[in-house]
């Protein structure tokens, strides 16, 4: 007896997925930033810096520029917020006298906070 196999084709069929339409991202207006400039007094001649949460406490980010005989300033772009920095004149951290209020800090001393109303 002969082994008949009966072949059969079959119709392939495909489908395509339909593509869901994409969601267009919102497009939000950007934080409003405010100029805010501090000042600090240091010996003339000084390398003066300011570090804080503004920029993950970088000692040598920010410079500030010498305006007259041991009067430096910066001048920094912020969002709304309350901001802690220091000032680094010459390799020594030093909080500002005229910080809008202070903060404990994990090194026994304090930071100055800085409030920006945008």
């Amino acid at each position: 007896m002969a082994d008949a196999t009966k072949k059969t084709k079959t119709k392939k069929t495909t489908t395509t997925a339909k593509k869901e339409p994409v969601a267009k991202k919102k497009t939000t207006a950007k934080a409003k930033r405010k100029k805010v400039t501090l000042h600090f007094k240091a010996e003339p001649g000084s390398a003066v810096f300011v570090a804080g949460t503004f920029n993950d406490w970088n000692p040598s980010d920010k410079a500030m520029k010498e305006t007259g005989a041991g009067e430096y300033q910066v001048s920094l772009m912020l969002e709304s917020g309350d901001y802690e920095y220091k000032f680094v004149s010459n390799g020594r951290w030093l909080p500002d006298p005229n910080a809008d209020g202070w903060s404990p800090n994990q090194f026994g001393s304090f930071n100055s906070v800085l409030k920006v109303q945008a």
